[in-house]
């Protein structure tokens, strides 16, 4: 297996990781009287979450960075070439996943950084985080061949 699927598999799982503990504990203890989800208090999954968000960044800065010359060339344009129609989709839905990652992970950070003070902060994360995963879920169907 080579270096490229073993990195995507990776970036693959700390995501899944990360938006599975992320919507848990959006549904499972938001305002709710459950202390326990799968044998796990609320502040468990939080540290799940955390961890798996610090390899995701890694993980997705080292996958952005792999593909810098795409970005630049298409997303970026610095090459004036013509772009058939998957091409401009691809395009709007990398940078759409780069942007809601980017302010789901600032809002995140924030949040952590402040000690949970951050309600307003933790709000916008968890509906950017929500837009995420669908915004995720169709980078993955259209790179789903790479698999």
């Amino acid at each position: 297996m080579s270096n490229k699927i073993i990195i995507l598999l990776s970036t693959l799982f700390a995501f899944l990781i990360l938006a599975t503990s992320g919507l848990v504990m959006f549904f499972m203890f938001q305002e709710s009287s459950l202390n326990y989800f799968l044998g796990m208090k609320k502040t468990g999954w939080m540290n799940i979450h955390n961890i798996s968000g610090i390899f995701a960044l890694i993980l997705i800065a080292y996958h952005v960075a792999m593909r810098w010359e795409w970005i630049e060339n298409v997303i970026l344009r610095k090459k004036k070439i013509s772009l058939n129609k998957e091409m401009i989709g691809r395009r709007r839905n990398n940078t759409w996943f780069l942007l809601f990652f980017s302010l789901s992970f600032s809002t995140g950070f924030l949040s952590w950084i402040m000690g949970s003070d951050c309600d307003y902060c933790l709000q916008i994360h968890d509906k950017l985080g929500i837009v995420l995963v669908l915004i995720f879920l169709m980078h993955f169907y259209k790179h789903r061949k790479t698999f």
